[in-house]
């Protein structure tokens, strides 16, 4: 288990690895700051519910589950291209919006 330290270490590389990536389906990061002596992010704001909230008790065809399973495998894949692991793709860590048939991979 890692230190205080390290933990800390790490918040503050996580902003700076994704925001270079600038691609669909991924949540931008609009600012870094200090506030109160602590880091702080503005992370772009998505209007959408997690995946895991999203289909439940609704009914959808099956091309709307298509269009959100390619997008959410291209947003994975350009994760991916970066040389980034994403270690938490959970339901809960993607944002749908069924209207547009967006989703976006947050977290």
């Amino acid at each position: 288990m890692g230190s205080a330290c390290d933990q800390e270490d790490a918040q503050q590389r996580i902003p700076f690895i994704i925001s270079g990536l600038q691609a669909p389906g991924i949540r931008k990061v609009l600012k870094r700051s200090r506030y109160k002596r602590r880091h702080a992010i503005y992370l772009e704001y998505v209007d959408a519910e997690t995946l895991a909230k999203g289909f439940v008790g609704k009914q959808n065809d099956i091309a709307d589950f298509l269009h959100l399973a390619k997008a959410i495998s291209t947003a994975l894949s350009e994760v991916h291209k970066n040389n980034i692991i994403h270690k938490d793709v959970s339901p809960s860590n993607i944002l749908i919006n069924l209207q547009n048939r967006s989703a976006t991979l947050i977290d």
